[in-house]
């Protein structure tokens, strides 16, 4: 029935924001500590993200591929990880029309690519700045400024790239 497919949207979406109030606060207040972190693997909330975000595919021609090699654990909280991989997986396959997103782990990196347009080159400086979007964005300009400062805050390496699409890397080291 369609009326209960929106009410779920409208529930994961409500779920979805709490999640990332809560770690905007938490990163606002400064105050958690390595006492919440622990070693999670990131598959199973990579697996959870798609399905949050799969209505952004929306019909789409796009082929999501996750490597073997994400069945890895990292050292963090898990409410981080899950604001982290909605926005990183969520801009992907909200800006790919056609092709391919692959999500894999190397070296405790997570690498999130996609055959998208990639980043407009006149604001690929800013754009993990606050309120920079892109031309084709529908939301608000906030997704990459927060994981710029999620990384900032965790110690862990942003890394972006706009060659054919975009990669952007994670280093949880």
């Amino acid at each position: 029935d369609a009326n209960n497919s929106i009410i779920d949207r409208i529930s994961q979406a409500s779920t979805q924001m709490e999640q990332t109030v809560t770690t905007l606060l938490t990163l606002a207040r400064e105050e958690h500590t390595d006492a919440h972190k622990k070693n999670i693997n990131i598959l199973p909330l990579i697996e959870q993200s798609i399905i949050d975000q799969n209505h952004l595919i929306n019909n789409k021609p796009i082929i999501v591929e996750v490597n073997d090699n994400c069945d890895a654990e990292v050292y963090a909280q898990s409410g981080m990880l899950t604001v982290l991989l909605d926005n990183l997986i969520g801009n992907a396959f909200q800006y790919t029309q056609a092709g391919k997103v692959t999500i894999e782990m190397k070296n405790n990196t997570l690498i999130v690519a996609d055959t998208g347009p990639g980043i407009d080159p006149s604001i690929s400086g800013e754009i993990t700045d606050p309120a920079v979007k892109g031309s084709q964005s529908t939301g608000y300009g906030f997704g990459l400024s927060i994981v710029k400062r999620l990384c900032e805050h965790q110690h862990w390496t942003l890394a972006l790239s706009s060659e054919q699409g975009t990669k952007i890397s994670i280093s949880f080291e």
